[in-house]
């Protein structure tokens, strides 16, 4: 991916290969479990309810725009890698830029949503502020490492 252009043969063939690598798993999947979980598969759908809370739908959609701003940065970073990388040694800086601005723009957006935005059954503005810091912690945490 990295060193073809552009192109819509890529695309195609990269999307007919993903599309070949998610049948392949459905093969699988077919072949070694039984119908037993395909039947707890069908009876979990029939359950689900077809209304989703207001917090399921905001949590869906806040998934969907750091997905959608995930992907607007690594073609970005594809399309732009020859003017930042010019040898193999800025390949592993570039790449670790590429992993940990996002990921910090990130924790510090859902930071400040925590402090300012969510409302926590009237959870005080300290307490509030502790819980932050502690989610913020864990995700640097998990970055690291």
């Amino acid at each position: 991916l990295i060193t073809d252009t552009i192109s819509s043969k890529s695309i195609i063939l990269n999307l007919l290969a993903i599309g070949l690598l998610l049948e392949a798993d459905n093969a699988v999947a077919v072949l070694f479990l039984s119908n037993h979980y395909d039947v707890m598969m069908d009876d979990a759908v029939r359950e689900v309810d077809g209304g989703a809370s207001g917090a399921a739908r905001k949590t869906f959609f806040w998934t969907r725009v750091q997905g959608l701003l995930c992907t607007v940065i690594l073609v970005g970073a594809m399309s732009h890698i020859e003017q930042f990388v010019t040898n193999c040694n800025m390949l592993k800086y570039f790449l670790m830029q590429l992993i940990v601005f996002p990921a910090l723009a990130i924790f510090v957006g859902q930071f400040l949503y925590s402090v300012i935005c969510a409302r926590r059954n009237g959870a005080t503005v300290g307490e509030k502020i502790i819980g932050a810091l502690i989610e913020y912690n864990r995700n640097i945490l998990a970055l690291l490492m």
